[in-house]
């Protein structure tokens, strides 16, 4: 599959089960418009010296639009809908060069 093709039907999928929300890096600019996925899942949490299994909420995005991997404190707003809210970056959950998966709180 030519890389064209599939960025276009990665964007396709965004914009069909995503949902808009504002990406705030603690240093720069806001980037307004950010497709996004949310989940909530369960995995590892730490915890001192130990780990947790615990929910975790999670947002998705287009690494491209965003322009960069997003840093513990960023945030993301979302505006409207069931998941409304300011979420805060925790950590990077995946990251491939194309999307990228963080956990926020």
């Amino acid at each position: 599959m030519s890389e064209a093709l599939f960025s276009q039907a990665a964007q396709d999928i965004f914009d069909a089960l995503g949902q808009s929300a504002t990406f705030t890096p603690l240093v720069g600019d806001p980037v307004e418009n950010v497709t996004i996925n949310t989940d909530i899942e369960v995995g590892p949490q730490p915890v001192g010296e130990s780990q947790v299994w615990d929910q975790v909420v999670a947002i998705e995005y287009i690494l491209a639009e965003v322009g960069k991997e997003a840093d513990p404190g960023d945030t993301f707003l979302i505006a409207a809908g069931i998941h409304a809210g300011t979420y805060t970056v925790g950590a990077v959950l995946e990251n491939d060069n194309r999307f990228c998966k963080v956990a926020v709180k």
